[in-house]
């Protein structure tokens, strides 16, 4: 003999074998997990029905083996790997580590600027090493510096887009121009860049820049 009884969440007309009665089962329209009624119980309770309401075609369904655990509201999501606050939890990290990089590298550039501008004001005021006097001419370190300035303003752009799962092309340069040895600071761009390539390559991360 078969319980029928309606889900009170759809109103749909279940049905289920007489020994389950008391256990709990999930109802297959909407998801509702429900406690199976005694054996004779009206097939109209529930706030959806009434007694003696006529019955429309029952969906048949097994109770689980064991107890289902509460799912969250119908009409509600539950949580997901693939949110932003999780990978956002990912992508910061090394998105900060690439901006601090970034910060370092134009400080020191300006810093090579400074050399080259008061080796020419005050001669004799910075002496270079032995066998590197080229390195404190203009027409070395001026152009030199104006592409160190462009790669490390593109890394910190980079890496403020990151922050934001903003621009997943302009992230990836950010990371691979901390790996490029332009500098002092690429000791410690190198670790931070490939760190960051790892974070980008991931498929949650790239399903994160192109929502």
């Amino acid at each position: 003999m078969a319980i029928e009884f309606r889900c009170t969440q759809c109103s749909k007309l279940l049905r289920t074998a007489d020994d389950t009665a008391g256990k709990k089962a999930k109802c297959p329209e909407c998801g509702a997990v429900l406690d199976v009624p005694a054996s004779g119980a009206p097939v109209g309770s529930g706030p959806f029905g009434t007694p003696g309401q006529p019955s429309d075609s029952p969906s048949h369904f097994q109770p689980p083996s064991r107890p289902v655990a509460p799912g969250p509201s119908p009409g509600q999501p539950g949580p997901s790997p693939f949110s932003e606050e999780v990978i956002l939890a990912k992508v910061r990290p090394p998105a900060i580590a690439l901006l601090v990089t970034a910060i370092l590298s134009l400080f020191l550039v300006l810093a090579d600027v400074i050399a080259v501008v008061m080796a020419e004001a005050l001669p004799g005021a910075i002496q270079a090493p032995p066998g590197f006097e080229a390195a404190l001419r203009p027409e070395f370190i001026i152009p030199r510096s104006i592409f160190a300035a462009i790669l490390y303003v593109v890394m910190l752009i980079g890496a403020l887009k990151m922050m934001r799962l903003e621009n997943y092309g302009l992230s990836m340069a950010a990371a691979i121009i901390g790996m490029l040895p332009c500098g002092c600071c690429c000791i410690i761009g190198l670790p931070f860049g490939i760190w960051s390539l790892v974070v980008l390559s991931g498929v949650d991360v790239r399903a994160a820049f192109r929502s």
